[in-house]
């Protein structure tokens, strides 16, 4: 966030060289009262409560305050907006389905300064305002978010919807129809191939059980009498294996 002394004065905000016009005041006018109005910003998480799910944040860029000097010169001085205090977090949702994460200080998220007082809202969902405050800094809403080209996605997946946890993934849609569970290790449709091919070799290897010294004369007996339902058991595993194919990647 910057602060201290800008003496490069901002040249929208240049006053006229020569006596205003009443055109040049009501354009100043007209900044004026836009820059008194708050609509959208960005802001950075300070910190988060996640009972009320309400967070403190400190807004990305200063206001530049205009001040006359000594030798009747102008100029712009940077100085903090004050911090955001218990606003509502936005998670995507409804009221019984909802998408949740960690919030902490240091991510970055719009601010959406509602029209309107929101305390009443907020507190008790009431209708009726608690005052008549319009476009206020004080009735802000943050949506996480947000992102500087410096904290941009590393490796975007253009092919799923993805979400993702530190080293963990959760992706849907390639190819419109496939899952993605895993880490950087392990997905879990190599881990379901390995463990089916475990399986199929364990009751491969069953099936071809042999006892020698049952059959009179030292010979060797032949296939176990539940052969059919093994090699049953082996094609419901080759179709188990394929449908997990259809369904994850």
């Amino acid at each position: 966030m910057n602060s201290g002394i800008n003496n490069t004065f901002p040249t929208d905000l240049q006053f006229p060289a020569t006596a205003p016009t009443l055109t040049d005041l009501l354009d100043l006018h007209k900044k004026e009262i836009f820059l008194g109005m708050f609509c959208h910003g960005l802001a950075t998480i300070v910190s988060f409560d996640p009972i009320t799910q309400t967070a403190s944040a400190t807004m990305n860029y200063s206001k530049t305050f205009i001040e006359r000097q000594d030798d009747g010169s102008y100029i712009g001085i940077q100085r903090p907006y004050p911090p955001l205090a218990s606003c509502p977090v936005v998670f995507l949702g409804d009221q019984t389905s909802y998408m949740s994460f960690p919030v902490n200080p240091g991510d970055e998220c719009l601010v959406l300064f509602n029209d309107r007082d929101i305390d009443n809202w907020f507190v008790n969902e009431g209708q009726v305002l608690n005052s008549s405050r319009l476009h206020s800094f004080s009735d802000a809403m943050l949506l996480i978010g947000v992102r500087s080209k410096a904290k941009a996605i590393a490796n975007f997946d253009m092919d799923r919807i993805l979400l993702k946890k530190g080293n963990a993934n959760i992706g849907v849609g390639k190819n419109n129809e496939l899952v993605l569970i895993g880490n950087e290790q392990y997905t879990l449709n190599q881990l379901l191939a390995q463990l089916v091919s475990q399986v199929k070799s364990l009751v491969s290897q069953t099936a071809s059980i042999s006892v020698s010294g049952v059959i009179t004369g030292g010979g060797v007996s032949g296939p176990p009498l539940n052969a059919a339902a093994i090699d049953a058991i082996s094609s419901e595993l080759t179709t188990t294996a394929n449908q997990l194919g259809q369904l994850l990647e």
